[in-house]
């Protein structure tokens, strides 16, 4: 119903305007919408310090979120694909469950995997440095959409949400998401 009757009116004045966005107000007062799952993202992680603290660190931010974005974007175009029949749609999902947690250098998680790895303080919980930022809720955000995805088309049985990730072979990541989830709310 957003689409038919919030947006509608929301586009007249303000042409991107989609789902996420965030109203904030300008230094003049003046309402201003911002949209776009990333740049909302980029908002709230410049005003609550959350996009690293030196030049280094936020360019390693703003690569970890688009890398997240493409990991996504796996999940979601198939989410949002129509299949003719089961058979389309179970093919469908072993190929994304291929492109994602493959271990031939073209899985999308073993990048994080390796990242984490290669961290110089790798007794951190967070992908950057020692605090929480950005691509920390991101990355968090869409394992859990795997979670999901691989317990509902049967991937993996008899497996709780923290032990999927150890046994696809990426125990950091599984370390990582266990972690991220102990947060207080």
């Amino acid at each position: 119903s957003w689409h038919e009757l919030n947006k509608i009116e929301l586009k007249k004045n303000k042409n991107l305007i989609n789902l996420p966005y965030i109203e904030v107000l300008d230094s003049n007062e003046d309402r201003l919408i911002l949209s776009q799952s990333n740049s909302c993202i980029l908002y709230l992680a410049r005003k609550f310090n959350m996009l690293g603290q030196n030049e280094i660190e936020v360019s390693q931010c703003e690569q970890l979120l688009f890398e997240t974005s493409d990991l996504r974007n796996v999940i979601t175009s198939f989410a949002y694909t129509h299949f003719e029949d089961k058979e389309k749609e179970q093919q469908a999902a072993k190929d994304v469950f291929s492109r994602s947690f493959d271990n031939n250098n073209a899985g999308k998680i073993q990048k994080f995997e390796h990242w984490i790895i290669n961290q110089k303080n790798t007794t951190s919980d967070f992908l950057v440095n020692n605090n929480i930022s950005a691509p920390d809720f991101n990355l968090f955000d869409v394992l859990d959409f795997y979670v999901e995805f691989i317990k509902h088309y049967n991937f993996l049985n008899n497996y709780s949400d923290d032990d999927l990730f150890v046994e696809l072979g990426y125990p950091n990541i599984a370390n990582f998401y266990t972690k991220f989830k102990q947060l207080p709310k």
